[in-house]
């Protein structure tokens, strides 16, 4: 799970920044094979919530966020700490329901999941937007070099695991 958990991380960061990852499926799917209390145990140690907030941290460093930038950085960031406690509690649902779940109900789990991450974006974007438009043009050009470098792992990390998937299914 630990692996799983930093392979998520481009989805915290979607979830704090704005950013779609296909790493949702990963963790996804991660859960649906793990025992339900070893991934219990695992999440409390590495949430999502801990995640994001390591993620915002380290944002609000790299963009020097000025005292006339922090409310708008305290709605942002709230904001994404209330979407990581989402997923956070869909993923325990998940985890906790998998065990016994048929392949109906493990589907829609997942497009449970899928939702909630979309509608958690959707009320997180004009938030962001509010943000990044009192932001410099410096600050902005390293939120944009920021987001940018995420979206470049999160697609090599799923590049990657397609190829990978393939490659099982042609030696199959």
């Amino acid at each position: 799970m630990n692996r799983l958990v930093s392979r998520a991380a481009p989805v915290v960061v979607a979830a704090a920044v704005a950013l779609g990852g296909p790493a949702v499926a990963a963790v996804v799917s991660q859960t649906a094979t793990t025992p339900a209390a070893s991934t219990t145990q695992q999440t409390q140690r590495w949430s999502i919530q801990q995640i994001t907030q390591e993620r915002l941290n380290r944002l609000r460093d790299q963009l020097r966020i000025t005292a006339a930038e922090e409310p708008a950085w305290n709605q942002f960031a709230q904001t994404s700490m209330q979407n990581a406690a989402s997923l956070d509690q869909a993923y325990h649902q998940r985890a906790e329901q998998v065990p016994t779940a048929n392949a109906m109900q493990n589907l829609q789990s997942f497009a449970q999941i899928q939702m909630r991450q979309a509608q958690d974006m959707q009320r997180l974007v004009p938030i962001f937007q509010s943000l990044y438009s009192k932001l410099t043009p410096q600050q902005q050009q390293i939120a944009d070099q920021t987001f940018r470098a995420t979206a470049e792992r999160a697609q090599a990390r799923a590049s990657q695991r397609m190829q990978s998937v393939q490659s099982r299914l042609s030696h199959g």
